[in-house]
């Protein structure tokens, strides 16, 4: 069972051209966000995230599933998305 503090949303989920992503972050915590192909391979990374939403644009990503991880000093959070 997740606890609240490792709650994210992501929406809308497939997306087509921007990706909103709202995880808890009370702390105002640095994150960073990294996005993964489905062998791993780290296709965007943003860093110094300090607030509790952040906005994932299509840019050069292709259509696919990708899995999102926010990461902070002592936390892991990860989801995965879908691209149309």
């Amino acid at each position: 069972e997740k606890s609240n503090s490792d709650y994210i949303n992501v929406y809308p989920n497939p997306f087509t051209d921007k990706l909103n992503i709202e995880f808890s972050n009370e702390g105002a915590a640095s994150y960073t966000l990294n996005v993964y192909d489905m062998l791993g391979n780290l296709m965007r990374k943003q860093n110094n995230i300090t607030t509790s939403e952040v906005t994932l644009e299509k840019g050069d990503l292709n259509e696919g599933v990708y899995f999102v991880e926010l990461r902070s000093e002592d936390k892991s959070i990860k989801t995965k998305i879908i691209l149309n």
